[in-house]
Parts: C-alpha cells; structure tokens; sequence
C-alpha cells in the first residue's frame, strides 16, 4: 500500500441510547468530540456513526478499544434495566453475571 493512502476498518457498532454510550465512553476512559450529527470521534481515533451504526478505525490494535466499549455499553444496558425493574445484578467474572428479582 502506498504511504499517501489510508486503509480504515468499518464494523457494525449499534448504540441506540446516546446517554448509555456517553456513560461507556467515560468508563472506559475515552473522550468525544462531536464531528457533527451523530457522529462522534473518540480520543484514541476511533469514529463512530449512530445513524449507519458503524465504527470506523485505523490500526488493528484499535479493535480491543472498541470491544471493551462495546462490553461496556452491553453492562450498561443491563444495568439500568435491572434498576428499572428493580433487580440486582450479581458479578460472577468479568463477563458474566445474573440478574436476580428482589
């Protein structure tokens, strides 16, 4: 590949709720800058596009970022759904855990 060309992964990345993502990206560690009209860039180079639900990367090493706030915002999710409905959430690893009623 030439140096003056930039190859760029794209990969399906849906986030319907922005305040749940913006609650992942600070988890995470991550900041935004807002590049217009649902579309977001993220400090480590990342982009995201809520309304064709894609993330947009460089460098394959940018792919552990975007599993690790897509895991978050999945824990998220889980999270106020379980406080609306009044549930708890038990953490068995990092990834797993049950959703217990009250």
């Amino acid at each position: 590949m030439p140096c003056w060309e930039v190859r760029t992964i794209s990969v399906e990345f849906q986030a319907k709720h922005r305040d749940l993502l913006d609650q992942a990206i600070s988890v995470v560690g991550l900041r935004v800058r807002e590049l217009g009209r649902n579309r977001i860039g993220l400090n480590n180079g990342i982009t995201l596009d809520l309304d064709k639900n894609t993330a947009e990367f460089q460098y394959a090493s940018q792919q552990s970022d975007l599993n690790r706030l897509k895991q978050e915002y999945s824990r998220q999710a889980i999270l106020r759904t379980a406080r609306k409905k009044r549930w708890s959430v038990r953490q068995k690893s990092k990834t797993r855990g049950v959703m217990v009623r009250r």
